[in-house]
């Protein structure tokens, strides 16, 4: 038990130093400084007019919160509502709100329990039980129970890194149903971390109802009747129009937990009547709606944008600091099926230039740790031969040593995204600055992702977030399969390291693990990380208590107009 306790704890330590970051001013950019001085002197304006509220009124109030529409311009173009098929951020934008899972994480991202009502291990450490809340239900009325847990399991073991661990000690018949609300899991070896796992936003155990349940994590039941499209969260689907907007409203059956609501723990108040994403492709146009109050909030606007919209008096902009570009590569594809060619275009990259097209150098920084800087698993071992080192004889030789005959390099790159197209032409230049011959077709980021499991390309631009990749546990490259956006490959060196980190004694011996992971990183070349940055999410600020630890969440948001 002490090896897979002390596991637990390193997990949950990453989790709470990435909260700090957030938060604390010593561990962010100069930009984020910035926010945490505007949002200091409102808080101290709340102190200072703070005063006691009779029970009458604090009723009243909390009524009033209830009401009005929020409109947000999407960050992409949205292909996918289905959270346990696309990974794209922006059907989790959407369907954190739509769907419900048995953890979720508080604002300092530590698991508890949202569906599950009780949970407890045995004494042998082997079987983990959870409980249900009662009274759970799917917004079409049918009840959210053990049956519903066991059904969905397989959709989240398909497409999730930390789901395949939690799998892959699970003894045979291991997840049984005790009661209607009651299931257990029996194990072969002791997994501490469970709940953790489960509470992992990115590719989590999402709660699917039957329909959605039913299909493969390869197949997406958002296509055809967005009827299926069931969850059992605050909010439900009324329309999707594919390419224009989606709308959701609240789920009126949805009963919320009774703790104060934090991020995507605690009791989920849908005091807004409606949520609208919206598509608008065009950067400059979401921000003169914003402006003008033609929509409330833009998702992920282009870098470019944060200093004058700080500037504006009625915009508040949150940030989030752990965002990092990459690269992804097909490993199934000629050339970048070769490890040589792989590893001559990441010794080809200069990411300063790379980086410098998303926006200004306040907002990103150079980061060559796998597992994110300013977090306990930050490290720059490997990094000074193989990280940013934009060396063309080296590149050269190494395309000479994988047989590169003249192939075409294809790029996707979607023009529609300010955070990733501006990586496009820089890093066609420079893989043609190495001798490549390359080709990048326009498209927008909902064909890039319905490209992505498919042959025909070979890099694709994009990022990720800590809480996507932040853990060697729910990295998707360090499975077998390779199963990270696109896949095509398996690397046994990481696969035992990834168990090396999980079953680590102390926090040491997983830094010893991280390490041998940052090395096969830059050997296999699975993908390439490049500069980490802060996104932004600019909004009115007549919306309240709005939150962006990594998703921008508005169950526990309102509007004061």
């Amino acid at each position: 038990m002490k090896r897979t306790i002390l596991a637990l704890v390193g997990l949950s330590l990453v989790l709470a130093a990435v909260a700090a970051a957030c938060t604390d001013e010593k561990e962010v950019r100069v930009v984020e400084t910035v926010i945490v001085e505007r949002e200091v002197v409102v808080e101290v304006e709340k102190e200072v007019i703070a005063t006691a509220m009779p029970v009458s009124k604090g009723i009243a109030v909390e009524q009033a919160k209830y009401g009005g529409e929020l409109k947000i311009t999407a960050q992409g173009s949205i292909k996918s509502l289905d959270v346990g098929f696309s990974p794209a951020y922006v059907s989790y934008a959407v369907g954190t709100h739509i769907y419900e899972y048995p953890f979720g994480l508080d604002q300092s991202y530590n698991p508890q329990p949202q569906a599950v009502d009780e949970f407890s291990l045995s004494a042998d450490g082997l079987t983990w039980t959870f409980k249900l809340r009662e009274g759970l239900a799917f917004s079409n009325g049918n009840p959210v129970n053990a049956d519903t847990m066991i059904n969905s399991y397989p959709r989240w073991i398909d497409g999730s890194g930390g789901g395949k661990f939690v799998d892959e000690y699970l003894a045979p018949n291991g997840m049984k149903k005790t009661d209607n609300l009651t299931w257990t899991m029996a194990f072969t070896r002791s997994i501490g971390g469970v709940p953790d796992i489960m509470g992992w936003m990115y590719r989590g155990f999402w709660i699917f109802d039957e329909a959605m349940a039913a299909k493969p994590a390869g197949e997406d039941a958002s296509e055809g009747d967005i009827a299926n499209l069931v969850g059992s969260g605050p909010y439900k689907i009324e329309e999707w129009l594919v390419g224009d907007h989606v709308t959701l409203v609240r789920n009126e059956g949805y009963i919320p937990r009774a703790e104060p609501g934090s991020y995507t723990a605690g009791g989920k108040r849908a005091y807004i009547d409606k949520l609208t994403w919206i598509e608008i492709p065009a950067e400059e146009t979401k921000i003169a709606g914003l402006r003008t109050s033609e929509w409330d909030v833009v998702d992920g606007a282009g870098l470019d944008h944060f200093f004058p919209l700080n500037e504006d008096p009625d915009i508040n902009v949150s940030t989030y600091p752990f965002h990092k570009s990459f690269l992804g590569i097909s490993h199934k594809e000629p050339p970048t099926d070769s490890q040589k060619i792989r590893q001559a275009i990441l010794v080809a990259l200069d990411w300063e230039a790379l980086m410098a097209g998303i926006g200004p150098s306040e907002l990103w920084f150079l980061c060559p740790a796998i597992y994110y800087c300013n977090t306990p698993l930050e490290t720059d071992i490997g990094a000074s031969e193989w990280y940013s080192q934009h060396d063309i004889p080296r590149a050269k030789a190494l395309l000479e040593e994988g047989g590169y005959a003249g192939e075409t390099i294809f790029i996707m790159n979607p023009a529609d995204y300010a955070t990733i197209a501006p990586l496009g032409p820089v890093l066609k230049a420079q893989m043609e600055d190495i001798g490549l011959t390359t080709e990048m077709p326009g498209m927008d980021w909902s064909t890039l992702v319905s490209k992505i499991y498919d042959l025909g390309w070979n890099l694709f631009t994009s990022w990720s977030t800590h809480n996507g990749f932040g853990s060697p546990i729910h990295d998707l490259n360090n499975v077998d399969g390779g199963t990270g956006y696109g896949g095509g490959f398996t690397f046994p060196d990481q696969i035992e390291a990834r168990k090396e980190f999980a079953f680590a004694a102390t926090p040491a011996e997983q830094m010893v693990a991280v390490e041998k992971l940052q090395m096969a990183y830059f050997i296999n070349v699975p993908r390439i990380y490049g500069g980490q940055w802060s996104s932004i999410f600019p909004y009115r600020n007549y919306i309240k208590n709005f939150t962006t630890p990594s998703y921008p969440m508005y169950m526990h948001a309102w509007i004061e107009k």
